[in-house]
């Protein structure tokens, strides 16, 4: 009985643990599912589920999921713009950060307009995107 009763008591206990800190997980994978723009070292990200992830690229081209999309040379420079001023709130944020995070937050300045209307004017694509450009994130 007394084996019984030890059993019982190391299962409830695993179990207890098993449960472990929900609340935080659960904060955690909200911030991961939040769309977010992410600075990375050769290409910008637009990431908002469920839909495919763009990425800007340098020379201005736009892929979504690896997929390139044609545009014209308009279409390119402002897409350039993009990546440009991101590289820069990248750099500026990346050597400013002291948490070392992976994926620290990027604060960008009031007066910086780094989407604009005239983007999201010209390429199509990025739409359904608008509300990723208030989550910037600068990956190492």
């Amino acid at each position: 009985m007394k084996k019984l009763l030890l059993i019982l008591i190391a299962l409830s206990t695993l179990l207890l643990a098993a449960c472990g800190d929900r609340e935080a997980y659960r904060a955690h994978r909200a911030e991961r599912n939040k769309p977010r723009v992410v600075a990375m070292d050769h290409s910008v990200m637009l990431m908002r589920r469920p839909y495919p992830q763009i990425h800007i690229l340098a020379d201005g081209n736009l892929r979504i999921d690896d997929i390139g999309i044609p545009t014209d040379e308009h279409q390119r420079t402002l897409l350039r713009e993009v990546f440009v001023k991101m590289q820069i709130l990248r750099q500026n944020t990346l050597t400013s950060d002291t948490t070392q995070a992976r994926a620290p937050k990027i604060q960008a300045p009031a007066n910086l307009v780094i989407f604009p209307p005239e983007l999201i004017a010209a390429v199509p694509e990025l739409r359904d995107y608008t509300e990723c450009f208030d989550n910037l994130v600068a990956e190492r």
